[in-house]
């Protein structure tokens, strides 16, 4: 059997959780989360880390419509290769917007602005995280 460690942190009874698993949400994290909300797959940090966090939830919204965005244009990409060529180059040129948009998110974190972006702001508006 073991001893009790005297030094440990009481669990808390309502939650069963020690008072440092309690913690607030740390406001220094709160850019850098919003800017990795708009690189790709990386959004997923941006959804575990900042929940508490309606800045950070509103820019890990629109990230994750990017994110969608852009897997549906790499798999039509993938898929027309070898059949439709002018098509193909027409997913490159949503590829590039797809960046663009990403590149204006950040420019909107950096500003600590919660402005929908272009064409997708209002599909991230109706998305629940």
């Amino acid at each position: 059997m073991s001893t009790p460690n005297p030094d440990a942190p009481e669990p808390n009874s309502e939650t069963n959780t020690t008072p440092a698993e309690n913690t607030e949400f740390n406001p220094d994290l709160r850019l850098p989360l919003a800017i990795v909300a708009y690189l790709g797959p990386l959004v997923i940090i941006s959804y575990m880390m900042g929940r508490p966090d309606s800045f950070v939830r509103y820019h890990t919204k629109q990230g994750a419509v990017l994110l969608g965005l852009w897997v549906v244009v790499h798999v039509l990409s993938s898929l027309l290769i070898p059949t439709m060529f002018f098509l193909w180059q027409l997913l490159g040129i949503v590829n590039l917007g797809v960046f663009a948009l990403a590149v204006i998110g950040i420019v909107h974190v950096v500003q600590n602005q919660t402005k929908p972006l272009p064409l997708i702001g209002t599909w991230a508006e109706k998305l629940s995280l």
